[in-house]
């Protein structure tokens, strides 16, 4: 069954889900019929924690069934362009004509790749990635930064998470690839590197759409930051940090992480120990701003979480989501009485505890 056509399945699917990384041990609420999921009892900690102040787990997913939906504006629009959240090939077609995306140079159908820039050579793919300095794989939908290949070029050779590569490994990765993509790898600007250098360090930012109208604000922000053991990825779900981005001042806020003991806190990256709270995100009124703009090129969407890598020239769009797990934004508070919680409130997303 896919998602979307049960709800009742839906639910019990997403509220039965665990962490890889957090061990859920007995002494974790249970929270189900509240609509949290284990994982995030644990990670919210309630029972200690008032669950009144966070959005559930399953009303995180609300934004999706909406996207789901005729937006008012066409009949069937959300039907179509709802693709482009979940095709990052199709995303990369439509918005890399308004703002700077990865470029995509070939598409993996079950382990076979079909080069769709011409100046790219797959039948030398090892040739082609040294080429370009290196290069990602990844699948053409997915989340949380699983089956993710980041490769970085030392001496003329390719290298992924700081093992060697061969062409025979190479190969091998590709087969595993059933729909996968193979694109550039960005050069993040100074700001991102410096908060962690292994890993590109992406901004999630979170746009809705008023209820009754057609224009979008910027609700919540999150940086995330890299670690040791999420690299070669940023991804909170593998380890990775966050930290809370004034929307305001563009100002980043504690380091929140997840470990086997459970959330953890500090104002300073957990591996380099490099001071991340306080640091101010560079030209934040301009990111705010291009983001809105992006919103208008395709106003039929009530929501958007955008992953978003500040450049040394302006920013690089890495995909849109229809929906963020907010564990990365709630982990250090609940948003239910926030400014995200609001919105969420006024569209019909929250349900009465």
């Amino acid at each position: 069954m896919k998602f979307g056509e049960n709800k009742d399945w839906d639910r019990e699917h997403i509220l039965s889900s665990k962490s890889v990384i957090y061990k859920i041990t007995d002494k974790v609420k249970d929270f189900r019929k509240q609509g949290f999921s284990m994982t995030d009892s644990a990670f919210y900690n309630l029972g200690v924690n008032d669950y009144h102040d966070y959005i559930s787990t399953w009303e995180s997913y609300s934004p999706v069934y909406r996207n789901l939906q005729p937006s008012g504006i066409v009949s069937y629009d959300n039907l179509v362009y709802n693709n482009i959240f979940d095709d990052k090939y199709l995303f990369y077609i439509v918005f890399s004509s308004f703002v700077n995306t990865p470029k995509i140079f070939s598409l993996i159908y079950d382990g076979k790749i079909t080069d769709v820039v011409d100046s790219f050579d797959s039948n030398h793919l090892y040739e082609s990635l040294l080429s370009l300095n290196g290069g990602v794989i990844k699948y053409r939908s997915g989340a949380n930064g699983f089956g993710i290949y980041v490769f970085d070029v030392y001496n003329n050779r390719l290298f992924y998470n700081n093992r060697e590569i061969s062409h025979d490994d190479l190969a091998e990765i590709v087969s595993k690839f059933k729909f996968g993509i193979i694109q550039e790898k960005i050069v993040q600007g100074k700001f991102a590197k410096s908060l962690f250098e292994k890993t590109i360090n992406t901004i999630r930012i979170i746009s809705i759409r008023s209820k009754n109208g057609v224009e979008h604000e910027i609700v919540a922000a999150i940086q995330r930051i890299g670690t040791n053991r999420s690299a070669p990825v940023d991804n909170f779900a593998q380890g990775g940090g966050c930290s809370i981005i004034d929307l305001e001042t563009g100002v980043l806020g504690t380091v929140g992480r997840i470990t086997e003991n459970g959330p953890m806190f500090s104002d300073n990256h957990p591996d380099t120990g490099k001071t991340i709270k306080g640091l101010i995100v560079p030209n934040w009124d301009e990111i705010k701003s291009a983001i809105i703009g992006l919103t208008r090129k395709l106003p039929f969407f009530c929501y958007a979480a955008w992953d978003v890598v500040v450049c040394d020239d302006g920013i690089t769009i890495i995909e849109i989501n229809k929906r963020s797990s907010l564990d990365v934004f709630q982990i250090h508070k609940g948003f239910r009485n926030e400014l995200l919680g609001q919105r969420y409130k006024e569209n019909g997303w929250l349900v009465d505890f």
